[in-house]
């Protein structure tokens, strides 16, 4: 119901393909080269999510035990999370999202620097 149609009632599942063929051939005819899919728009979705829980998680994160426990810190519940969002049946499925994440490079990379931020400096020991 997030989405209406022009006489306010919820716009069905399967008019979304419609809707972004047609949006997608407007933007072609001002010479806008755009095919995108309602698919595309979930593929979007997940790997900008994904992006900021792994932020979230490594701003909440203590320092890892070890490697594997550090990636499951870190990784494993926001993975979980994007699973759960998207109602994959397997973790498997999701992690393809990790594939993208170097698109959002720059939302991991100032979690890690406001981490680092946090440690004690060597100067201060």
């Amino acid at each position: 119901m997030l989405w209406l149609t022009e006489v306010g009632l919820p716009v069905q599942p399967n008019s979304w393909e419609v809707i972004f063929a047609r949006a997608s051939e407007r933007c072609r005819s001002l010479s806008f080269s755009v095919n995108i899919t309602p698919h595309q728009l979930r593929h979007t979705f997940a790997v900008h999510m994904l992006a900021m829980l792994i932020q979230q998680r490594i701003r909440d994160a203590a320092l890892p035990a070890g490697p594997i426990e550090g990636y499951r810190q870190i990784l494993g519940d926001p993975l979980q999370q994007v699973q759960r969002l998207l109602g994959h049946a397997s973790l498997a499925t999701t992690y393809i999202y990790l594939d993208h994440i170097a698109s959002r490079a720059d939302t991991v990379d100032a979690a890690v620097e406001e981490l680092l931020a946090l440690l004690p400096s060597e100067h201060s020991l």
